[in-house]
């Protein structure tokens, strides 16, 4: 999940033809964007994209962000992808990777790539991501809102 759409296209790409191949045991990596701004609002496109992808059986969200949302989306675990180095300083208790690495040049893409998917698989063998260890996700993330929304 993303507004960063590009990026998340770019990181996916890479962990598919990069380091797919070498886990079948994993189904896939799929990125999901949307040009609708954060997914927060309760109607808004990106939560609907995220509410379909769970309930098709997605199991892990990777959602990056440039301004630091704070989020967790449970009932899955919510992996949040910083896209710059001074966000994720800044809120390095509630990120789980920097990409910035790459726009400061420490990083790579296929490596940042590989970071990315090794903490996905750490995750889907039960690692607490930073938003599960923080407790975030309970009150955002409703799949089936009863009653008005305003």
């Amino acid at each position: 999940m993303s507004c960063s759409g590009d990026v998340s296209h770019f990181i996916a790409d890479a962990i598919k033809e990069k380091l797919l191949p070498h886990f079948p045991e994993v189904d896939g990596v799929v990125a999901l964007s949307h040009g609708s701004g954060c997914c927060h609002a309760p109607d808004s496109e990106g939560l609907a994209i995220l509410r379909r992808s769970l309930a098709g059986g997605a199991n892990l969200v990777c959602f990056t962000t440039g301004r630091g949302t704070v989020c967790g989306f449970r009932p899955v675990p919510t992996m949040k992808l910083a896209t710059n180095s001074v966000m994720f300083n800044h809120l390095e208790g509630d990120m789980d990777v920097n990409c910035g690495r790459i726009l400061d040049g420490n990083s790579d893409i296929n490596q940042t790539g590989k970071e990315i998917f090794g903490a996905m698989l750490e995750t889907a063998s039960g690692k607490k991501t930073k938003s599960e260890e923080l407790g975030f996700g309970g009150t955002e993330f409703v799949p089936w809102q009863m009653g008005a929304i305003l």
